[in-house]
């Protein structure tokens, strides 16, 4: 049995707005964020109906066989010039940590992104100051595209045929 087993990881639902908030405005997404400040349930509500209806809608929650909400990853801002989206994780940091539920949540939504075909390309930002996210990444096959002086973020960038290389050997490592 894989430790992918004991997981459900499928497309957010309307059900799933309050978890999505309240991962949202953890004390650890907000300092990770550009944006740091707390976000309100009615920007939320509108922010996330909005991505319902979107036509590039893709925001999975990861969930125990029990139905109880653990995290989220996205893929969103779809660029058709380059075929590339930029992704995003969440995990609810209250949680009593059984597995490695960032590194799940990376492998599901890397698969379930890449197994689209409009996209080739996966992107990210991280802030100077998390360094150590950025290595984590490179470890996940990232590369450093450039540094953006403006947001103080490193811009990283996966490619879908490196993905399909070092898949087999990230999934090991969960």
């Amino acid at each position: 049995m894989s430790v992918l087993d004991k997981y459900e990881f499928c497309l957010a639902k309307l059900e799933d707005e309050e978890n999505l908030l309240k991962v949202r405005n953890q004390k650890e997404t907000r300092s990770t964020s550009i944006n740091k400040k707390i976000i309100s349930i009615e920007e939320h509500q509108k922010w996330f109906r909005e991505k319902l209806n979107s036509k590039f809608f893709h925001y999975y929650v990861l969930k125990d066989l029990n139905n109880e909400f653990i995290g989220l990853g996205y893929g969103e801002k779809f660029n058709i010039s380059d075929k590339s989206c930029i992704w995003g994780i969440r995990v609810l940091t209250n949680l009593k940590k059984t597995d490695k539920f960032g590194s799940i949540i990376l492998y599901l939504l890397f698969n379930k992104l890449f197994s689209l075909n409009e996209i080739n390309k996966i992107n990210c930002q991280v802030l100077k100051e998390f360094d150590w996210i950025k290595e984590w990444y490179i470890r996940w096959g990232h590369e450093i595209e450039n540094f953006d002086e403006i947001n103080g973020c490193f811009n990283l960038y996966l490619l879908k045929n490196k993905w399909n290389l070092i898949k087999n050997e990230m999934l090991k490592n969960l």
